[in-house]
This record gives C-alpha cells, sequence and structure tokens, in this order.
C-alpha cells in the first residue's frame, strides 16, 4: 500500500491584512459619487502605474460599467466604452472637482466630496 502524504503551505500575502490604498478608495468612492451609486459595488479590477480601472454592474439590467480613475491634484476619472476604448478625462474647466481628504493615512474612511454639487460621500477603505 502507497501513501501519499500532500503538504499544502498557504502563503498569506501582508497586503491582504493591509487596508485597501487611500487612492484606490478615494477612485472608488468618486465614481459612486458622480454615479449616484454606493461605494460598495464598486469593483477595482486593473491598475496600471497611477490609475485604478473600476467597474460596476448596474442592478436593474446588469450592465456592466466600466472607468478609469487617478487621483492627482484631484480625483479625475474617465469611461471605459463597451469597445474598451477609454472616453475623455473629467478635466476640462467645465467638470466638476471632486476632492478627497482623510484623518491621515491610517484612516479607515475616505471622503469625497463634489465641489458642484456640493455633496459628499464616506468610503470605508477595504482590507
Amino acid at each position: 500500500m502507497k501513501v501519499f502524504v500532500v503538504v499544502i503551505f498557504m502563503m498569506v500575502s501582508s497586503q491582504a491584512s493591509a487596508l485597501e490604498s487611500w487612492d484606490s478608495a478615494a477612485c472608488r468612492g468618486a465614481i459612486a459619487l458622480e454615479m449616484m451609486k454606493e461605494p460598495e459595488i464598486m469593483e477595482i479590477y486593473d491598475r496600471k502605474v497611477n490609475t485604478y480601472y473600476i467597474s460596476y454592474v448596474r442592478e436593474s439590467d446588469g450592465k456592466l460599467w466600466r472607468f478609469a480613475c487617478k487621483n492627482d491634484a484631484s480625483v479625475l476619472w474617465a469611461s471605459i466604452n463597451d469597445d474598451s476604448s477609454q472616453g475623455r478625462w473629467r478635466d476640462h474647466a467645465a467638470d466638476d472637482i471632486l476632492s478627497a481628504t482623510s484623518n491621515g493615512a491610517d484612516s479607515q474612511v475616505v471622503k469625497v466630496c463634489s465641489k458642484q454639487a456640493e455633496r459628499c460621500i464616506e468610503v470605508k477603505r477595504r482590507s
């Protein structure tokens, strides 16, 4: 009789217990604020350099919406079209200015505010 012993080592990434990045949470909040959705449904599906790619599924019809977002002096976003081309960055003078703040780097919450709409949303950073 042969006995096979299988040993499984689970590697736990240091990022698994770390908080979501401040910029990532700010981008989820900015898209949620602009689209008038809850930040909890926003998912980061990719990241390239300082740009986060965010998606959500509209509950009413199952349509997938995708966006690019970056946090420079303000939070900027662009839509990702169905053909995967990127729309324009919302950085024109007539576009809303979105700002993100928190109570320090270790803060659990990022607050994103719209200057034109005069409204804010608080986003809990994911762990």
